[in-house]
């Protein structure tokens, strides 16, 4: 497993908690600019968005099943700003080199696409790259996805 801090840390704690949890709630009043909320039935999912700050929110019938930060200007999304790092050790857009310079192998990856890193016993955070190979995404996670 990888240890990972930064702007991360308090997303990380509230992965898997209902949408109605104090710390869910709280987190999500602390984003700033104009919040869209889309839902879904069947399966269940419900998105808050904040595409001026970057990030969103999924839940499933099982809770917070991913957060989405947006490390550039894409699909409509703010790069996310935050005011301190949000992974530590790592500028705002690290490069594939970077990423692993600062946090080793990861436990899963694609080597021309994205890397996963297990940072607790079953909590991941997905790098996802661009074509030339920048951070484009990062998604906490607290499973990874069923595969199909």
């Amino acid at each position: 497993m990888t240890t990972i801090t930064g702007g991360v840390t308090p997303y990380l704690e509230v992965l898997g908690r209902p949408r109605d949890d104090a710390a869910v709630e709280a987190l999500l009043a602390a984003q700033p600019g104009d919040r869209r909320t889309s839902k879904y039935t069947d399966p269940f999912t419900q998105y808050e968005i904040f595409e001026s700050a970057g990030t969103s929110f999924l839940f499933d019938d099982d809770g917070l099943s991913a957060i989405f930060f947006s490390l550039d200007d894409i699909r409509g999304f703010t790069a996310h700003d935050p005011a301190e790092p949000l992974i530590d050790g790592l500028p705002a857009r690290p490069s594939f080199d970077e990423v692993r310079a600062a946090l080793g192998e990861p436990s899963t990856f694609d080597e021309d696409d994205f890397d996963v890193y297990e940072v607790d016993e079953g909590t991941f955070v997905h790098i996802e790259y661009d074509m030339d190979m920048q951070g484009m995404i990062v998604t906490l996670m607290p499973r990874l996805p069923r595969e199909s």
